[in-house]
């Protein structure tokens, strides 16, 4: 009997201390995730700032997200400028609906300067369903803007969210330098 009590109180004083632990590893993650823009074009105030700037004849926001539709060969919409860290690379989360499958493009550039190819991602969206994408990102920097070309020609996208995670960099490792062992003369050897 005395064991069993023993027992019961150090498994109560480990599972004390694992969800300390478990709480302070989530505000950990708390605390980096909210220091990344999020647009969520599901809620009103997500949409702001947003804007048709080229073949998009309209620009819907919806309780599934902004609804674009999209009316030319080249369509596209622009975002507010955001503050992004600095020299840390970034995983761009969209969740999307298209009613065309193709390839969409986002742009990123400083809030004074103009969108280019070479600082732009390229990606494949499936037609027809809702569609969660995770696409690498390089390093942002503060007051950064997007520009989100949807994939097609025509038909409607429906932009739900526009999120950003942290994407660790993966440091190889610092393997030791391999050496040749010193084998004394005396040791056994095998002949054939």
């Amino acid at each position: 009997m005395f064991h069993l009590r023993l027992r019961f109180r150090i498994v109560g004083l480990f599972s004390g201390h694992i969800l300390v632990l478990i709480g302070l590893l989530t505000c950990a993650v708390a605390t980096s995730a909210q220091t990344l823009p999020i647009f969520d074009f599901t809620q009103p105030s997500g949409t702001q700032g947003w804007v048709a700037a080229h073949d998009i004849c309209k620009l819907e926001p919806t309780t599934n997200g902004l609804a674009l539709t999209i009316c030319g060969s080249d369509p596209y919409l622009s975002g507010p400028a955001r503050d992004y860290p600095s020299g840390q690379l970034l995983w761009l989360k969209l969740r999307l609906k298209s009613d065309q499958p193709g390839t969409a493009q986002v742009f990123y550039f400083a809030a004074q300067s103009g969108p280019t190819e070479a600082n732009s991602i390229r990606f494949s969206v499936p037609g027809g369903d809702w569609a969660e994408l995770r696409v690498p990102m390089p390093a942002l920097s503060t007051q950064t803007r997007l520009r989100f070309d949807p994939p097609g020609t025509g038909g409607t996208c429906v932009l739900a969210r526009i999120s950003f995670e942290l994407r660790p960099v993966l440091q190889q490792p610092a393997w030791p330098k391999p050496v040749l062992p010193v084998i004394a003369s005396n040791a056994p050897s095998v002949t054939a």
